[in-house]
């Protein structure tokens, strides 16, 4: 449950406020290591993770503070709510969880409405990473309104009690299969398909084989999950198997694989080409649609498709210079504004203030010493206009940490953001305070 008032992050904008890749944070698991740091939800297995932005926030530049004084880090972070509000943001499981127990549908049935014809959820209200969320009172308003047998509202679902339609013997036998396949690899990573074929009575060997393959999938789904920088070699390691279809199993667990293992070594710039070619016929092309189109990972997916946006854009702003991040997300799609900000920005298009300014609140929990130099040169802008916005974020930031640490004094501000004189801390401290 994300509560009211807070801001979700993901653990990408937590990376970013960090400065360090996604991947690192996932390994560092930093979030363990602070005090008082909330999990607002748990991740791992491509499901998202998700933190207060304002504590990460608080976080960082404490840890910036302490750097800068050579002292041990004194975390005083801002709490996390633990009261229901109608403004919480639920998940899909909370938000069944939220139902009154005599209308709550099972998880199966529940996941279905969340895409179904007859009975279906709202549109989420966010999302945050891969994580739809709705705020409570929407999934509130939505029971209210759900038709029951009979016409009446405020019921649905299968009636308490009743049997579950589909039979699940097959589907026991198959998950028992696939443990026992699993236990004999902890047993022995190296098993081969004639060893399981053995264990099995009945099994045949090319069932065998697909067995294997599906638990080593399963068991690199979850390696990759604990550590996203696990290697081709890590895994040829793991089972003993060559490098050519440890990079393919690697790369179908959602790894990874850098481009050099590639069987065809101008797979990757046909990939390029392919993902090119499809944004140009559909400019609203989405990850899930390349992933489905071209058979490449999530991840790859997103790098590669960014990419052929960038190259679009650049064509664009050499016609139009002024695009701008409006005009970007209705050209791609875009829901989220500041990942459009980021596209323009790398594409060397002009800012509005306010993407000026959420870049630089960007830059800052990175960087609380950066100049209005470094501002400018990133986004395009003017020394004034640089300048100007570069002050709105500091006043942002130190917002946040004085609602953390109330004593944050005029000289803890000033080496925070290396300023070079004491009133321009204290006007900077009198604005955050208001």
């Amino acid at each position: 449950m994300i509560p009211n008032g807070v801001t979700p992050a993901s653990d990408e904008d937590a990376a970013d406020i960090w400065g360090i890749s996604p991947a690192r944070w996932r390994k560092l698991k930093r979030w363990n290591e602070i005090p008082g740091m909330v999990l607002l939800r748990e991740g791992g297995n491509r499901r998202t993770r998700i933190f207060s932005r304002e504590q990460l926030v608080a976080a960082r530049a404490a840890e910036q503070h302490a750097a800068g004084r050579d002292a041990v880090v004194e975390y005083t972070l801002p709490a996390v709510p633990t009261t229901e509000h109608p403004r919480d943001l639920l998940d899909l499981e909370e938000a069944r969880l939220s139902l009154p127990e005599d209308r709550r549908p099972s998880p199966a049935t529940w996941k279905g409405y969340r895409y179904g014809d007859k009975t279906r959820l709202p549109e989420p209200d966010t999302t945050v990473g891969n994580a739809d969320l709705w705020y409570r009172q929407t999934i509130s308003d939505w029971d209210g309104q759900r038709p029951a047998p009979g016409g009446m509202k405020g019921r649905a679902g299968r009636p308490r009690g009743s049997k579950d339609s589909v039979p699940r013997g097959e589907k026991a036998s198959t998950e028992e299969r696939r443990q026992r396949v699993m236990r004999l690899l902890d047993e022995k990573p190296t098993a081969t398909a004639d060893d399981v074929h053995e264990l099995i009575p009945g099994f045949h060997l090319v069932t065998a084989q697909r067995a294997l393959r599906d638990a080593r999938e399963h068991i690199v789904r979850r390696a990759v999950a604990d550590d996203p920088d696990l290697t081709v070699e890590g895994v040829r390691k793991l089972f003993g198997m060559d490098s050519a279809n440890a990079a393919q199993l690697l790369r179908e667990s959602g790894g990874d694989v850098p481009e050099h293992y590639l069987v065809d070594p101008e797979a990757a710039a046909a990939e390029r080409r392919t993902v090119g070619g499809l944004l140009r016929v559909n400019n609203h092309l989405t990850i899930e649609e390349v992933v489905d189109a071209v058979g490449l990972t999530p991840r790859r997916a997103e790098r590669l498709l960014r990419e052929a946006r960038l190259e679009l854009l650049r064509e664009d702003l050499a016609d139009e210079p002024d695009r701008s991040v409006e005009e970007v997300q209705r050209r791609f799609s875009m829901g989220r504004r500041p990942a459009a900000v980021r596209l323009l920005a790398d594409a060397g298009g002009r800012l509005a203030a306010g993407e000026i300014e959420l870049v630089a609140r960007k830059l800052l929990t990175r960087n609380p010493r950066l100049t209005t130099q470094e501002l400018a040169g990133v986004t395009g802008a003017d020394a004034g206009r640089a300048a100007a916005r570069l002050r709105r974020a500091r006043v942002a930031m130190l917002h946040v940490m004085l609602r953390a640490n109330p004593t944050f004094s005029v000289d803890d501000t000033v080496e925070l953001f290396g300023l070079s004189t004491r009133d321009q801390a204290a006007e900077l401290i009198s604005d955050a305070s208001d």
